[in-house]
């Protein structure tokens, strides 16, 4: 059923099946029974994408790269259909970033959707050198941490500023709300 014109809010969730969790009538049960509007899902594995097409009926729209050749591990499910969307690396590289702009019905204006995922805090990006990429510099001339989540945060940054502003960005981030790659990535999207 579509909400009443009344309605002023869009509920979502941000989720991590995990790659290797077998747990999917849980995970089914827990998305058809939330009253989401739109689902973000990152970890999905090609059985995952295949367990969730049994909410196919509840949100007839997604948006994923989800493949066997790992392309990707991110989906977008929706009660509403996609007015535009993209999916894919950033510059060809992670993290991935899947989107779709919709127009909820109702007073809740049109807005951007993004999901993601970050690596660990736990990679360390190697030793600079004379020969550091353009991207590396503006690395360090942050201040943040040279770690290769942190990289991941800036092209994710570059990536979701070229997007609409009305935007809501959720995935799983691997970082700790105050930690400082996490404040940098709120406060230059």
């Amino acid at each position: 059923a579509l909400p009443s014109d009344s309605q002023t809010q869009l509920n979502l969730i941000s989720l991590n099946v995990q790659y290797y969790n077998d747990s999917y009538a849980t995970v089914l049960d827990y998305l058809s029974n939330s009253d989401a509007d739109v689902i973000g899902l990152v970890e999905v594995s090609p059985a995952w994408k295949q367990e969730l097409a049994a909410l196919n009926a509840q949100y007839p729209f997604r948006i994923d790269c989800v493949s066997a050749d790992n392309i990707c591990q991110e989906m977008l499910l929706s009660k509403y259909p996609f007015q535009a969307e993209g999916k894919g690396r950033i510059q060809g590289k992670l993290p991935v970033l899947v989107w779709g702009k919709i127009a909820p019905p109702g007073n809740v204006p049109p807005v951007t959707i993004a999901g993601t995922h970050l690596s660990w805090p736990f990679s360390k990006i190697p030793t600079p050198s004379d020969d550091v990429s353009l991207s590396d510099r503006q690395l360090l001339s942050t201040g943040l941490p040279w770690l290769l989540q942190t990289k991941q945060a800036l092209a994710l940054t570059h990536a979701v500023n070229q997007l609409e502003p009305n935007l809501i960005l959720m995935g799983d981030f691997n970082m700790a709300p105050w930690s400082r790659t996490q404040q940098y990535l709120r406060q230059t999207t």
